[in-house]
């Protein structure tokens, strides 16, 4: 009875830990200075950037659709940017 109760206890604790792993937020930095991040996916004709981004600038993602993230800065600016350009960040 009590190795039921571990085994049990045990396989519990894996489910939470990996439901809750799963819903972290992931950041991505720019690879550069300048990178653009565009209101659209896709870029609409002559679409001006929404802010630009540089390496220094932590941003979250909310949100994937093919080769482009939509991405979240610290001022509540957001666009979407393309995943060649940014790089997952390493805490």
């Amino acid at each position: 009875m009590r190795s039921l109760f571990l085994i049990v206890a045990t396989v519990l604790l894996c489910v939470v830990s990996a439901l809750s792993a799963s819903n972290e937020s992931s950041y991505v930095v720019p690879i550069k200075n300048d990178v653009a991040i565009f209101a659209h996916n896709p870029m609409l004709n002559d679409e001006k950037p929404v802010f630009m981004a540089g390496t220094s600038d932590r941003l979250l993602v909310t949100e994937a659709s093919g080769t482009m993230l939509k991405v979240a800065d610290l001022k509540g600016n957001s666009g979407w940017v393309g995943k060649d350009l940014v790089r997952p960040l390493v805490p």
